[in-house]
């Protein structure tokens, strides 16, 4: 069958990871989970539970061995399961948590997709996300109520993600996770061409995959946003169009 590629989505939150993630593995040959070393993931989204979760019965061992272990178990898995790729999320605050995970990873071979999202529609989802207290589902939200946003305060977040998004690409040159970027908006926009190109920079047969199960949870912006015409300057500010 040959050397099972292993691949990591470096990203950031609300940057439609996991949907994107999801997909990756939905093709013939491949498989996927989401946050695997995520301190709080969800068992119930996963076939093979997360790290937290697995290690829980193994209280006293190291925990860099541990995540070795961990990983020889979800790698050697994939591989009984017949499939030549496993595909697998990590937030970049994910490497602050287990400070051993980049070098551990790039010692195992690991391919790095850095996914990103334009900045303000990122930080827009995440506040969104906090007022309803729903980050990701697999059913259309039912909340229709409009939000206001703060506009002094939606600044200064996008200000921050384009500053982490230069910090992650200079963790991944760090610990040499060499891949590709991708980006959310990309994947909007043409979804075939989007996976076309990631499947054959990986070296896979080129495949649409199935879509995800999860609901994209701010289909319409304009709807959704109570200030829409002041959110929509700050964007510009950015280069975005909302």
């Amino acid at each position: 069958m040959g050397e099972l590629l292993k691949v990591v989505v470096v990203t950031r939150g609300r940057t439609g990871s996991t949907a994107i993630t999801e997909e990756l593995g939905q093709t013939p040959g491949c498989r996927s989970e989401l946050e695997v070393f995520s301190q709080g993931a969800d068992v119930d989204f996963f076939d093979t539970p997360p790290f937290e979760a697995w290690r829980r019965e193994r209280p006293l061992a190291d925990e860099a061995q541990l995540a070795s272990a961990y990983l020889d178990l979800l790698e050697g898995e994939t591989r009984e399961r017949g499939c030549r790729a496993l595909f697998w999320k990590a937030l970049s605050q994910h490497f602050d948590e287990r400070p051993y995970l980049g070098d551990m990873l790039r010692r195992r071979g690991y391919r790095a997709i850095y996914l990103r999202r334009a900045p303000v529609r990122q930080v827009i989802s995440g506040l969104v996300a906090q007022e309803r207290g729903l980050y990701n589902s697999r059913r259309p939200p039912k909340d229709r109520r409009r939000f206001r946003i703060d506009v002094a305060r939606l600044r200064g977040l996008a200000e921050h993600e384009r500053f982490a998004v230069n910090r992650d690409e200079a963790l991944l040159f760090k610990h040499r996770l060499t891949g590709l970027e991708a980006s959310y908006e990309d994947y909007l926009a043409d979804r075939a061409q989007f996976f076309a190109r990631i499947y054959a920079d990986l070296g896979l047969p080129v495949a649409l995959p199935r879509p995800s199960r999860y609901a994209v949870m701010l289909p319409d912006l304009q709807a959704a946003i109570a200030n829409f015409d002041g959110v929509s300057v700050v964007a510009g500010e950015f280069g975005e169009r909302l």
